[in-house]
């Protein structure tokens, strides 16, 4: 939570500090954006990247991530991929479910 123009503070303290949780919880803010076809554009764990890259797929995203000055951290970027045209695969190529 942003509390003037250069300090930030904690708004909530999980109970659960394991970095598994913190993940999930980061990952399950971004899966609600998702689901609403929000353009998605912010910081996020660099440890997060293969699962919200995963998520990103399965959502029908294009996403793209870019270093920042933290390892630990990186900027993604993405957005709801335009649907195909109806009428096939233009390379002869089927998707069975």
């Amino acid at each position: 939570m942003k509390q003037n123009d250069d300090e930030y503070g904690l708004l909530v303290s999980f109970e659960d500090q394991s970095p598994e949780y913190v993940h999930g919880f980061e990952a399950g803010q971004i899966w609600e954006e998702m689901a609403r076809c929000k353009d998605i554009n912010k910081t996020v764990h660099t440890a997060n990247k293969v699962t919200l890259e995963r998520m990103a797929i399965a959502a029908g995203y294009v996403v793209e991530f870019e270093k920042t000055e933290f390892k630990e951290w990186v900027f993604m970027k993405g957005h709801k991929a335009k649907a195909r045209p109806e009428g096939g695969n233009p390379n002869g190529l089927r998707i069975v479910k």
